[in-house]
């Protein structure tokens, strides 16, 4: 019974913008939980769960940037929800590949809390390791917003958390950038061209209308 009640509490709290296409099934699953049929209620209200969630991810992969001079080859995405000891959670992937001559460059948003935290934990930690091979602390600011980057060889796990708690992330956005190349470049090359793309993308990235929908 508590699992139905946060079910509906959780399906409630959406803008009415995500609800228009579940309102049907988000009034079913009301009216049977009221006369205590809780399988037909859970069932339609993770049904009208389902239609808002994914209204919202066609919303947002439309923020993904596009890059100049690139083709897109594929955009998708995953999400799951999941349920434990009365707590609902849920995350997602969007995703988009570019290529051209150049590069291949897929860019990721990933709202998954423990991929945040890892990598908030990582980026936190690294002042303090001995050896920090393989990764390099990076910034950078975009008008007022701050993104904090952990370059892992050539891919970059940029964060903006929307809320914190006890230096723990609870809400937020990683956005991956991941870059292979297909021209051959010495190092120096290699890491300017790595950054001008990873600039490319975060400049692009409207922020404050993405944590309007996902916070």
């Amino acid at each position: 019974m508590k699992k139905v009640l946060l079910i509906i509490a959780f399906l409630s709290s959406y803008n009415i913008f995500f609800a228009d296409a579940a309102t049907d099934k988000l009034k079913i699953s009301k009216d049977n939980y009221v006369i205590a049929n809780y399988g037909t209620a859970i069932k339609n209200g993770v049904e009208a769960l389902d239609v808002m969630y994914k209204r919202m991810l066609d919303t947002i992969i439309k923020y993904l940037p596009e890059l100049k001079d690139f083709k897109t080859r594929e955009t998708n995405y995953f999400y799951q929800f999941s349920s434990d000891l009365g707590s609902v959670s849920h995350s997602f992937q969007l995703w988009k590949t570019m290529d051209n001559s150049e590069a291949s460059v897929q860019i990721m948003f990933d709202n998954s809390l423990f991929e945040l935290n890892r990598i908030n934990n990582l980026y936190i930690s690294m002042d303090y390791l001995k050896s920090s091979a393989g990764y390099e602390k990076l910034a950078y600011t975009n008008g007022d917003t701050v993104f904090n980057i952990v370059r892992e060889n050539d891919k970059a796990f940029a964060y903006y958390p929307f809320e914190t708690a006890n230096a723990e992330i609870k809400n937020g956005l990683m956005i991956k950038i991941d870059i292979v190349f297909k021209k051959s470049y010495d190092a120096k090359k290699k890491t300017e061209r790595w950054m001008d793309l990873v600039k490319q993308v975060l400049v692009k990235l409207k922020m404050k209308s993405l944590q309007k929908y996902l916070q």
